[in-house]
């Protein structure tokens, strides 16, 4: 018998299986809302403090790109089917949570963020 791998889970693992048994949802899964977050904000303050346009250009194209294929290597070499199984057998209950859990976490961290971006222009 193969010894079974152990996964150590952290918060991120916990943020990205939270919504991995929902089918198509209107929000985005709390995961990918703080992965737009995170990367949202250096763009950000590359737009304040740069005046060169190709500069905003070049950033916004990266920041696409970023937000485009940043999942396909984290599927690929983090979040795999096996680490999947591992955590749901470790966590049994946190296969069946509530999609009411999923929706309102996704929108509270897309309002913090648009408050903070109106406060960081505002206060500019």
């Amino acid at each position: 018998m193969a010894q079974r791998r152990k996964y150590k889970f952290n918060c991120i693992d916990h943020l990205y299986y939270m919504g991995v048994n929902y089918g198509p949802a209107r929000w985005p899964m709390p995961f990918e809302a703080l992965v737009c977050s995170v990367l949202m904000w250096p763009f950000v303050f590359i737009l304040i403090a740069s005046r060169n346009e190709q500069t905003l250009f070049c950033t916004l194209g990266i920041f696409i790109v970023i937000l485009l294929f940043y999942e396909r290597p984290l599927k690929k070499y983090w979040f795999t089917p096996e680490r999947e199984r591992a955590y749901f057998r470790r966590y049994p209950q946190r296969k069946h949570i509530s999609f009411n859990t999923v929706w309102w976490l996704s929108l509270t961290i897309t309002l913090t963020n648009f408050v903070l971006l109106g406060l960081v222009i505002i206060l500019r």
